[in-house]
């Protein structure tokens, strides 16, 4: 999307003026989805040394291969971190993924290189104590549109009419990150929900294979399709307003509480 984007190419950006070049950097970028494609993209204007880093082997060859990068799994990266200058962060885990104590033991074995990691993931995937570890600065979400605020500034002064387009996009960003931030917590309760549903159908189609097993075949297909469909429908609802909770940003509470009744 155009957030994505705009997001992706701040964050290369934003990297760019902090270390003052990212030519001949060493640089990482962990995730394989459309923000890790866009910042690998948006790089691709400078000679780094660049490493698709990933969960999953395949995903990151492949867009390893896409950009002319190299590619390696998630388990190398404490062994990634001691030879890079410029980290971004772009997965979808639900939790941080880079903590303070494995930055600062990489930081003990090069204390005079200096490390950026660049987290532009929602949920946060970096640890914020990290900026407290001695040459290491740490930008995210809230940096960015920092920047994009500066950028406003500059353009209101030049160009009157800019500023209600950027007004607007600025609200749509705000929405979309607000948004993203319940993802995780929508993903476990549909996950549960279907769980539950699952758990039920695999009861009721036993009972009618045990008492009409002669109809048994035809009946549990159109009894998945509609439990899919049940499924969906008793969480449209419910995935709309926590949404609009989320935009309005509420999310932490909504996700506290899912997680209290859910589990």
């Amino acid at each position: 999307s155009r957030h994505t984007t705009s997001i992706s190419h701040a964050a290369v950006q934003l990297a760019h003026q902090t270390v003052g070049s990212l030519e001949q950097k060493q640089v990482l970028i962990v995730g394989s989805g459309e923000m890790a494609r866009l910042a690998a993209q948006s790089l691709q204007r400078y000679n780094t040394q660049l490493t698709i880093v990933n969960r999953t082997p395949a995903r990151g060859q492949e867009l390893a291969n896409a950009v002319g990068a190299t590619a390696a799994p998630l388990a190398d990266l404490p062994t990634l971190l001691c030879a890079a200058d410029v980290v971004f962060t772009a997965t979808s885990a639900p939790g941080i993924i880079v903590d303070a104590a494995d930055v600062a033991n990489v930081m003990a074995q090069r204390p005079q290189r200096p490390l950026l990691l660049v987290d532009i993931a929602v949920p946060r995937n970096v640890d914020s104590d990290v900026a407290r570890v001695a040459g290491v600065t740490r930008l995210d979400v809230d940096d960015l549109r920092a920047v994009v605020d500066e950028s406003y500034a500059q353009r209101q002064a030049e160009v009157p009419k800019v500023q209600t387009i950027v007004a607007q996009e600025l609200e749509h960003l705000l929405h979309w990150l607000r948004e993203r931030e319940i993802i995780p917590a929508l993903v476990a309760l549909r996950e549960h929900t279907r769980l539950i549903a699952d758990e039920e159908l695999a009861r009721a189609k036993q009972r009618i294979a045990n008492l009409h097993p002669e109809v048994a075949p035809e009946i549990e297909e159109t009894m998945d399709k509609l439990v899919h469909r049940l499924v969906n429908k008793l969480l449209h609802e419910p995935t709309i307003r926590l949404k609009e909770q989320a935009v309005k940003g509420e999310a932490v509470r909504y996700t506290q509480l899912l997680n209290e009744v859910f589990g």
